[in-house]
């Protein structure tokens, strides 16, 4: 459950318009998948609509169509780093399509949160960005909630 106190700061989903059919990408390593959950849960409570491999893929989806489409129907796209996302060229992939949406279309947002102190890949350190790296448990164990949710707001 999400504190009232927050909701009062939580910026409403965009309308889905324009082709759009995800308001938020989220890329990770699967082993961070339970943090990664804990994000999925808080956004969609919010009223996003949010595309995530594990709840949206079934089996015998052609993967890297699924995904590209994914994306190229999305708002925002977060990337959650961490030491074993660093390891995996899959999640590079996905950062490298999600910096070139975010530099080729300004209004996608781009969103990189760290989830230890791994250092950001090149160019996502030049972006704001959240560091929950003090708050191994997920999204509602620290106070960069607020933070989060303003990042995500069309400005």
């Amino acid at each position: 459950m999400i504190p009232k106190e927050w909701l009062q700061y939580a910026p409403q989903p965009m309308p889905l318009t324009d082709g759009y059919e995800w308001n938020v990408f989220l890329s990770y390593r699967s082993v961070n998948r339970t943090w990664v959950l804990n994000l999925y849960d808080v956004l969609t409570e919010l009223g996003f609509k949010v595309f995530i491999d594990q709840c949206e893929l079934i089996p015998g989806d052609m993967l890297i169509s699924r995904l590209g489409n994914a994306l190229k129907k999305s708002q925002a796209g977060v990337l959650i780093w961490s030491k074993v996302a660093a390891d995996s060229q899959w999640v590079e992939q996905e950062y490298q399509r999600l910096e070139t949406k975010a530099t080729t279309n300004s209004a996608f947002k781009f969103v990189p949160v760290k989830l230890d102190a791994t250092e950001l890949p090149e160019f996502a350190d030049s972006r704001i960005f959240i560091d929950f790296a003090s708050y191994p448990d997920g999204l509602m164990a620290g106070n960069y909630y607020g933070s989060f949710m303003v990042l995500l707001e069309n400005r």
